[in-house]
């Protein structure tokens, strides 16, 4: 039943929409919120902020969200066999980075996690897509020399 409380506000069932003067609407007193679409459905905005306090789970079978088959914005912290099985699916999760670290040899699967500081890059494989590629994807491709080039100015060879 749908029930018009004033000029910017509307109330269908227990569910209450209401839009301020800025024009911002606000929807609230709902148990439960689902999408169920044959085709896009598009979220175009300055800042979207998602939170649960429970499990929240974005899926898509690509992702750059094109690039991870599951984004997990809560996992479980000690759960290694949901880490294992979900968060290293991610593209970027499969790159392989060795490098020796104050003498002692470390592994890397994100780029940004290697140190500003390093004897020496042992291994550098970045994980490259099957083609055919998008534009993003070579665009990704074509840093990985870059960045190769970066890593080794920070070699200090042990010094």
């Amino acid at each position: 039943m749908l029930k018009k409380l004033d000029y910017n506000s509307v109330q269908i069932g227990e569910v209450l929409f209401t839009v301020d003067e800025e024009n911002n609407l606000k929807i609230s007193g709902y148990k439960s919120m689902s999408f169920d679409v044959d085709g896009d459905l598009d979220f175009n905005a300055k800042k979207i902020t998602m939170n649960a306090e429970d499990v929240f789970h974005i899926e898509s079978k690509k992702h750059l969200v094109e690039k991870a088959p599951r984004i997990d914005l809560n996992p479980p912290e000690n759960d290694e066999e949901y880490l294992s099985k979900y968060i290293c699916e991610g593209i970027n999760m499969n790159h392989e980075f060795v490098v020796l670290v104050n003498g002692k040899m470390e592994t890397y699967n994100s780029f940004d996690d290697i140190p500003e500081k390093i004897d020496n890059v042992i291994k550098f494989m970045p994980a490259i897509p099957e083609g055919p590629h998008t534009e993003e994807e070579h665009k990704e491709i074509e840093q990985w020399s870059e960045k190769l080039k970066e890593l080794m100015s920070r070699e200090t060879n042990g010094v």
